[in-house]
């Protein structure tokens, strides 16, 4: 079962993806991914940021938001490479 959830907390507007990251993973360590929707995403594409939470550290990359359910299931499943879900 997929749980999603949402953080809208100011304090954390502009933060690195690192801080995010480091947050997102002290307030539910069973999270596997992190989506942010920042000043970037706002665009005509929606490139949302894809922060990886698992003890890899992989760097993060964006994925257009029309595609971002298929993102999520395949790397919650493990069965994507991060490198075959870049936008």
């Amino acid at each position: 079962m997929q749980v999603v959830g949402r953080i809208d907390e100011p304090s954390l507007d502009g933060a690195s993806w690192h801080d995010l990251r480091v947050s997102a993973r002290g307030s539910d360590p069973r999270a596997a991914v992190l989506f942010v929707v920042d000043r970037e995403a706002m665009i005509e594409d929606h490139p949302i940021q894809v922060v990886d939470l698992s003890d890899e550290e992989r760097p993060p990359f964006r994925c257009a938001a029309n595609v971002l359910w298929s993102v999520d299931n395949n790397l919650n499943l493990a069965n994507m490479e991060r490198s075959s879900a870049r936008s």
